[in-house]
């Protein structure tokens, strides 16, 4: 059956027209016909449109604001990561106290420190902490930089002093600040072992910052099954 056309039914239709022509360029209904742009309101994809605005929905800003706080928590502990490492260096031992693991950073410490100044002792200043004489060695020493910094100064000012006293044509007894075998490849061996057991102590440091100070293989040990579930 047709449908009748009346004067009243095309000026409705003329009206909505005009107001989707208005909706599309941007510009402000007015009448009636507010109401029905009203009511022409789109949600698709978490989306809500009124108007011309979007307006997002509250489960995105929920994830943005997840994304956000995750972000924050990872730049804090990269923060700590990089201090525990720094001081680990500096000190062994210094990065786990940092962390509050006083008791490991009292054996970091003792494992460290004996071992270098005993190879010192057995070595001497002058030759064992030197990239001129030594420089793998010295690479090996590295590590314990808060012990190997000071040590090469140190020895850098022995052999200025020495350089002086045979230019003044003064005796100097070359066994007072350096040692030879036995005594040299002994010194070799404390002062690389503590300067690469060091390394160690500054990846676990940095490790347990990242995962809030639990220790470096936690996240690959397999979960441990309860008493009486099926295997």
């Amino acid at each position: 059956m047709p449908t009748l056309r009346t004067p009243a039914r095309d000026a409705a239709h003329e009206h909505l027209r005009d107001a989707r022509r208005a909706d599309q360029a941007g510009l402000p209904a007015a009448g009636p016909l507010r109401t029905v742009l009203r009511l022409r309101r789109i949600v698709s994809n978490g989306r809500v449109t009124r108007g011309r605005r979007p307006v997002v929905a509250s489960r995105p800003s929920n994830e943005r604001s997840n994304a956000h706080t995750m972000g924050t928590h990872e730049s804090r502990s990269t923060a700590r990561a990089v201090q525990a490492g720094l001081l680990s260096w500096l000190l062994p031992g210094a990065g786990h106290f940092f962390l509050r693991h006083r008791g490991l950073g009292a054996v970091c410490f003792v494992a460290i420190t004996f071992p270098y100044f005993a190879g010192l002792a057995f070595g001497g200043i002058k030759d064992s902490v030197n990239p001129r004489t030594n420089r793998w060695l010295f690479l090996a020493e590295l590590p314990a930089g808060g012990y190997t910094l000071p040590s090469m100064f140190v020895s850098r000012a022995v052999e200025r002093h020495i350089a002086q006293q045979a230019a003044q044509g003064r005796p100097v007894k070359e066994t007072d600040y350096t040692a030879f075998y036995p005594e040299s490849d002994v010194a070799q061996i404390y002062l690389a072992a503590a300067g690469l057991l060091n390394l160690m102590v500054i990846l676990d440091a940095v490790a347990r910052a990242q995962t809030g100070g639990l220790p470096t293989f936690h996240r690959e040990s397999p979960p441990v099954a309860e008493p009486g579930s099926a295997p």
